[in-house]
């Protein structure tokens, strides 16, 4: 019998949780502590305070990779002028939120290697050296398993909890994560996935009734989540959405409802057969002994199976309910209702906690650009607005999101659907997921310039996780009560959807391999049938190899690595 969504199965040796952990630890091999590319921006807002007190820039220029290099230094060796703001500093449109998040890890890297030269160790103290390289990425690699560990029990909350678990696995390594939560782990994406997530989850555990000291902690963590990335602006869709449900429930509440007379229920919601009945009953996952429930939630789990008929028979019925939810929700949210004066109060609140929070990303802008509102990004006015590329984001060779990571397509499905079948948590979400697509596809640089795949939405990794779980569940139900001649017992449509996921997570594996060797170009259009080929003849041929070159003579790799990307800078230099 099943287990309750979100409890561990007592007879399994160990739990599912901690087999994520276990595999992010066997992981940590894959770290490349390197700073490269954008992440020479990202990692000087740490680097530079911490070792110069100042955020002069210069000597991160000078340390960085050569392609990134190549068009900011002169001949003299020192940043070109052309990269000088009215202020005197170096150009750095990234964001400071990466820096503030690896703090921890840069000071007791840091308190180390002075500790170590106090003892005659020769370890430079400039934040270059490798201790600090690999805080760096020991910090980025454990934001990024924290975002898919919270991403995991939010998902088990409303599936089982193995479909939580494979929901999780596939998305963690059939996507674009693993790049940028190993392989470029200096830049802001692994971060933003953990923020993402938590913002979710405080959300979700908050919705109900927020007092205001959560009110406080929730515009805390959207300024996090704002420093990290601007366009996780997008997610905040979460909170207008419910704001709206708010408000226009409290001018209902103001007018005084006109009386009804309750009607009989539809027969047609009566009168199923036993057949449907047993299916939608079977659908309710029982509890197991030794879930420690309240007594309300085991006589709700006890009642399902017989409200399943008249619930299956409502197509907008909480999908909660049917997986185990507590209805417990409703009574609430009935319970926590506002006044119109009340919700502005804590909107209020909220948005005062949210600025003062981004108050590290106005200074630092104010410092380097002069203005506090200045990104140094493409102007807003030159934003696509008249013509957005919606299917190109989608679908083009150039790095499109379901065309790289097609397992994605199965993760919107069920986002639609989970929002079709629990409408109060299932809105929310879906309609950040499309606000955040607007943006990019309104964004001249949508393609992400240099990325695996597009790599913005690395953010949304938790809503995909969220998605895929639903849908693989949704997938199982039908199997296991499909007509007698497609039904299959649940082992074998357990084996079934891991060989399809680990189909997913190979290919993924081949085009990160392809991408990080260029046998694709990282930038621009890559051609598919050399990319389908590589696939099935050189990627079995030079994976292992490469592999071990990478495991145990990494910096050489990584040098010519660079190399390559340097020469196709040379034969494709980017637009002025």
């Amino acid at each position: 019998m099943p287990s309750r969504p979100g409890r561990s199965n007592p007879g399994r040796a160990i739990p599912l949780q901690h087999w994520l952990l276990l595999i992010f630890l066997a992981s940590l091999a894959l770290l490349n502590p390197w700073v490269r590319g954008d992440g020479v921006g990202y990692y000087a807002f740490a680097r530079a305070p911490l070792i110069q007190h100042n955020l002069d820039f210069t000597n991160d220029y000078i340390s960085a990779n050569s392609s990134f290099r190549g068009g900011r230094l002169g001949e003299n060796g020192l940043p070109k002028a052309d990269f000088r703001t009215p202020t005197g500093h170096l150009d750095n449109h990234f964001t400071v939120g990466p820096a503030i998040l690896w703090s921890p890890f840069l000071l007791i890297a840091h308190a180390g290697v002075l500790l170590a030269g106090a003892f005659g160790a020769s370890v430079a103290a400039d934040g270059f050296s490798a201790p600090y390289r690999v805080a760096m990425a020991l910090g980025t690699a454990l934001y990024g398993f924290l975002g898919l560990w919270i991403a995991f029990r939010l998902a088990a909350k409303y599936v089982e909890e193995r479909w939580a678990f494979l929901a999780t696995i596939a998305i963690w390594w059939a996507s674009s994560l693993p790049i940028y939560m190993y392989f470029n782990p200096s830049w802001s994406h692994a971060h933003s996935a953990f923020c993402v997530a938590l913002f979710v989850w405080y959300w979700h555990r908050t919705r109900e009734h927020r007092s205001t000291l959560q009110w406080i902690v929730l515009g805390a963590i959207s300024g996090l989540m704002l420093n990290v990335y601007y366009v996780n602006a997008m997610v905040l869709m979460i909170l207008v959405v419910e704001a709206l449900r708010q408000y226009f429930a409290a001018f209902r509440r103001s007018t005084p409802p006109a009386a009804k007379i309750p009607s009989a229920p539809a027969p047609a919601a009566v009168a199923m057969s036993a057949e449907a009945q047993a299916v939608r009953a079977a659908e309710i996952p029982a509890p197991s002994a030794g879930d420690a429930t309240s007594r309300d939630d085991r006589a709700i789990a006890s009642a399902a199976g017989a409200t399943a008929a008249v619930n299956l028979a409502t197509p907008t019925a909480d999908y909660g309910n049917a997986v185990g939810a507590s209805p417990k929700a409703d009574h609430a949210t009935q319970a926590a209702r506002s006044s119109v004066p009340q919700l502005l109060l804590q909107h209020f609140l909220y948005c005062v906690t949210l600025l003062i929070c981004l108050l590290p990303t106005f200074i630092t802008r104010r410092i380097v650009y002069g203005g506090s509102l200045e990104s140094g990004y493409i102007p807003l006015r030159n934003w696509l607005w008249r013509s957005p590329v919606f299917l190109s984001v989608l679908f083009s060779s150039n790095h499109g999101l379901l065309a790289w990571t097609p397992i994605l397509f199965f993760a919107v499905a069920g986002l639609i659907l989970f929002r079709w079948q629990h409408r109060s948590v299932g809105t929310p979400l879906l309609a950040a997921v499309i606000a955040f697509y607007i943006l990019i596809a309104c964004y001249p640089d949508w393609a992400g310039i240099s990325s695996y795949g597009n790599r913005f939405f690395v953010s949304l990794t938790p809503f995909f996780i969220f998605g895929l779980a639903v849908f693989l569940q949704r997938i199982a139900i039908v199997l296991a009560h499909a007509s007698h001649y497609f039904r299959q017992p649940q082992w074998r449509v357990n084996v079934f959807v891991s060989v399809l996921l680990a189909a997913f997570i190979a290919w993924n594996v081949g085009l990160m391999f392809q991408w990080g060797t260029h046998l694709v170009p990282a930038r621009g259009e890559i051609s598919w049938s050399t990319m389908i080929h590589n696939q099935f003849s050189a990627v079995p041929e030079q994976i292992s190899s490469h592999l071990r070159n990478y495991l145990f003579r990494r910096k050489a790799m990584m040098q010519q690595i660079e190399n390559g990307d340097v020469e196709y800078l040379k034969k494709n230099p980017p637009p002025p």
